[in-house]
């Protein structure tokens, strides 16, 4: 009964934010349906402060002005070197009009990056740390997939956070509009936004009554930008996992999984933990071959054999 009266309360929270608000132009089309958990940034500034590969000092906050694409993105990942061109012909088009591009590459390995800098002749700054998908601005933006491209107008706020569909045509946007102007790409970010502030209020209040899931307790841990308690202890959970897709190379493969619509990365030897429900299950990539990922969970007593078109499980 709580529950059903919770789901009526914030639907009617969020009926009443749209009510109060609606968008000034339409919704940006998103490349990614994963880019969607961006949302949050659009229309807050995204200062960034690092010294670069080539021991450039960058400060975003300097580049008031420019239009500036954040670019999130790894070696490994091949959707990320396909779309390089593309993004490498947008900078030389549109840089000596005042655009910018800095780059965060999520690579361990840092010759390869050096490498694809140089193939490639990549002139902007590269933020490097070598620590991978743990990569301190990835975490501060909770960035979940790559490619992942972000566009800053010239005030540095984030205007748009699904730069990779019509790159070109948001980028002369942009760099159309005077330093002073209103924003009017708004799309339903600003929406969601308040749509989350009626409903997260109204939220606290009413399922704070409900008693805490089993699996949940009060030692928190960090997964994807997601905190949450102890592990999912049911191994029948593993059915909620599906494989989304396979990127990177033959010898560093990556596996793009799914559960519950959040999406996470993993390589062979690599435990994650993804969200069920109310709480994290622990699940270890075991190999990772051509059109099928081998995951296992609960210690290796749940082994899972997940295939790019469909999902298997298989007995152990």
């Amino acid at each position: 009964m709580k529950k059903a009266l919770a789901a009526i309360i914030l639907t009617l929270a969020a009926g009443a934010a749209y009510l109060l608000w609606s968008p000034a132009a339409p919704a940006e089309d998103l490349l990614f349906g994963d880019d969607s958990v961006y949302l949050r940034h659009v229309g807050k500034p995204a200062n960034v402060k690092f010294t670069a590969l080539d021991g450039a000092e960058v400060d975003v906050s300097k580049l008031k002005g420019k239009v500036v694409l954040f670019d999130f993105w790894a070696t490994w990942c091949g959707p990320c070197m396909q779309a390089l061109p593309h993004v490498k012909g947008a900078y030389d088009k549109y840089h000596g009009r005042g655009f910018e591009i800095v780059g965060f590459s999520f690579d361990v390995d840092r010759a390869a990056l050096d490498g694809a800098l140089k193939t490639h002749k990549i002139g902007w700054p590269q933020f490097f740390d070598g620590t991978g998908r743990g990569n301190r601005f990835g975490e501060q933006f909770g960035i979940r997939h790559y490619p992942s491209m972000w566009l800053l107008d010239k005030r540095g706020i984030v205007r748009y956070i699904s730069a990779g569909r019509d790159l070109e045509k948001k980028i002369e946007t942009l760099l159309a509009e005077s330093e002073s102007a209103p924003m009017t790409q708004s799309g339903p970010a600003s929406f969601l936004e308040k749509a989350r502030e009626v409903v997260s209020s109204v939220k606290d209040h009413v399922l704070s009554t409900e008693p805490p899931h089993e699996d949940v307790k009060a030692d928190t841990v960090t997964n994807g930008g997601l905190s949450t308690a102890e592990p999912v202890k049911e191994p029948g959970r593993m059915e909620s996992v599906f494989l989304k897709g396979i990127v990177g190379s033959s010898s560093k493969p990556v596996a793009m999984l799914d559960a519950e619509g959040r999406s996470y990365t993993v390589s062979p030897g690599e435990e994650i933990r993804v969200r069920i429900g109310h709480g994290l299950l622990p699940v270890r990539c075991e190999s990772i071959g051509s059109d099928r990922v081998i995951i296992t969970s609960a210690g290796g007593s749940v082994r899972r054999e997940l295939v790019l078109s469909t999902a298997t499980v298989t007995a152990r």
